[in-house]
């Protein structure tokens, strides 16, 4: 089967480029021929299959010349994916559109005049005739504000690697290591009611817990970061960005995962953490509340500055009175989520879709 990815991917390490980083070897691995194009310079991701493609024309000779089985389409909003697919629709080869939480209801209230505009002119009719929309879970699809448009859609999550060595023991410890690992954006990610949450906290002299944001230095909001958590001395603080074996340093050391997104589709981080036996404390626009909740791997707070602080501590009580049962059932969670498993469903979704265009 010849399955071809486009994505917005190769200008910096993001989300999607993520999972392709890891889905894309695998679905090879499995006798799948893969490859992928995407509308930017590919400065990242050197090992992957991956072309620079943002012409209509030059993306039909390269059709004509592979000619894929099934396109899956990563997000929404690149304008040459309009051309693209039509370009598929002529060939009558079938696409799929995987959202990423790029139509959550949250998130479309960001220029909401302005994709409004956009879906009622090109993007309703780019998702009406895809042969699948692919929702990351059940979360994304009930908080996606065009669902209605396209009956035909499919779960495909993303995964997480398996590291060695991670057992359910850890050594307790007077002082609570809680960890932020991502894109310093204080909207998206919610960092303003997180550190609105720290002041709530520092107020109180609230003691034996050490929070540590790590990120990269050209996020758009790193400068304020670091001015705001100049109040924070003491309780939190940024340590920078951290990649490879000192990402992993760091999760192995670190007692509980925070992120408190106001939207995402299925963040990366949420994923690796659980992978590490962290458990997490989110809040619903994480779009993984549910499955935190259901397996007991974490807390779960409402987007508000003084629930924050609440959960916070209150998942500290806990790690202390049971890390042991919290770091079991955060790691058979984190089973369901091997990539191994996630690039076995790809593959059989891709087969139901190619078998129902024949």
């Amino acid at each position: 089967m010849k399955i071809l990815h486009i994505a917005p991917i190769g200008h910096h390490a993001e989300g999607i480029g993520t999972v392709l980083h890891k889905l894309v070897p695998l679905q090879i691995k499995l006798g799948m021929d893969v490859r992928i194009i995407s509308v930017y310079e590919n400065k990242t991701y050197e090992h992957l299959p991956l072309f620079t493609m943002r012409k209509k024309n030059k993306f039909q000779a390269f059709i004509e010349d592979w000619w894929p089985d099934v396109v899956l389409f990563h997000s929404m909003y690149q304008m040459e994916y309009i051309s693209f697919s039509k370009v598929l629709r002529s060939k009558n080869i079938p696409y799929a559109v995987q959202m990423h939480g790029a139509l959550s209801e949250e998130n479309y209230r960001k220029n909401h005049w302005k994709k409004w505009m956009a879906n009622l002119v090109w993007w309703n009719d780019f998702i009406k005739n895809a042969a699948r929309i692919i929702f990351l879970n059940k979360a994304e699809y009930d908080k996606c504000v065009v669902n209605n448009l396209n009956s035909s859609y499919a779960f495909i999550p993303n995964g997480c690697d398996r590291p060695n060595g991670i057992t359910t023991f850890k050594v307790g410890q007077e002082t609570i290591d809680i960890c932020f690992i991502g894109r310093i954006l204080f909207y998206h990610k919610g960092i303003d009611l997180l550190l609105e949450a720290l002041s709530i906290l520092k107020k109180k002299d609230y003691r034996g817990v050490s929070i540590s944001f790590y990120g990269n230095e050209d996020d758009i909001d790193i400068i304020l970061l670091k001015k705001e958590l100049e109040k924070l001395k003491g309780l939190a603080s940024y340590k920078g960005a951290v990649y490879g074996k000192d990402k992993d340093a760091v999760l192995r050391n670190c007692s509980i995962f925070i992120l408190t997104s106001r939207y995402e589709g299925m963040p990366m981080g949420v994923l690796e953490a659980l992978s590490y036996g962290i458990p997490c404390i989110l809040t619903p626009g994480t779009n993984m509340v549910n499955e935190i909740s259901m397996a007991k791997a974490g807390w779960v707070s409402q987007p508000t500055p003084e629930a924050i602080a609440e959960t916070i501590e209150r998942a500290c009580n806990d790690f202390r009175q049971d890390y042991l049962k919290l770091r079991s059932n955060v790691l058979k969670l984190s089973e369901f989520y091997d990539w191994d498993n996630i690039a076995k469903l790809s593959q059989e979704i891709f087969t139901i879709i190619v078998n129902d265009n024949i």
